[in-house]
């Protein structure tokens, strides 16, 4: 699994280091991060470590109405790469994807895929840059006739490999 090598954050007391300045190692993560030292530990360095997280798929909704079918999945790409990743659909025949769409999860700060189409069996392509963060990605499948059977319908996340 390609991931982020761990870095470690040094905060050095000036007046210990002989320095009026901090120095600070690359900091390879989406967020900030604040350290409080209290007075009787100043000038002791603090380690943090930071490491890669995963890529993965859950489901998020399923829905029909009338006689068409939403179903929606949130992708969380917290690997640190921005490798890229791809969202494959297996599906009956008879169920045709009509529209996709892709928002920042709730709470969450991404980067949007840029290609939401179907081409062959998939549906999003996030390529290299793009796709990073919790993404929720919702289809709604074309109407079927009134009485047909959905059928199974699988949802899956790969990464993008170029």
């Amino acid at each position: 699994m390609t991931g982020l090598r761990p870095h470690l954050i040094h905060f050095h007391d000036a007046k210990t280091t002989g320095s009026s300045h901090h120095r600070v190692a690359p900091l390879l993560a989406a967020g900030a991060l604040a350290v409080a030292a209290s007075p009787a530990h100043a000038g002791q360095p603090v380690h943090l470590a930071l490491g890669a997280g995963q890529l993965s798929l859950t489901p998020a909704a399923a829905t029909v109405t009338g006689n068409t079918l939403h179903a929606s999945v949130v992708v969380r790409d917290a690997r640190g790469t921005g490798q890229g990743w791809k969202i494959v659909l297996a599906a009956p025949h008879n169920l045709k994807v009509a529209a996709i769409t892709a928002t920042c999860e709730q709470g969450s700060t991404c980067t949007l895929p840029k290609a939401l189409d179907l081409v062959d069996t998939t549906i999003v392509h996030a390529t290299p840059g793009t796709g990073m963060g919790a993404i929720k990605v919702a289809v709604t499948f074309a109407p079927l006739p009134a009485g047909a059977q959905v059928g199974l319908v699988k949802f899956g996340v790969v990464p993008f490999v170029a």
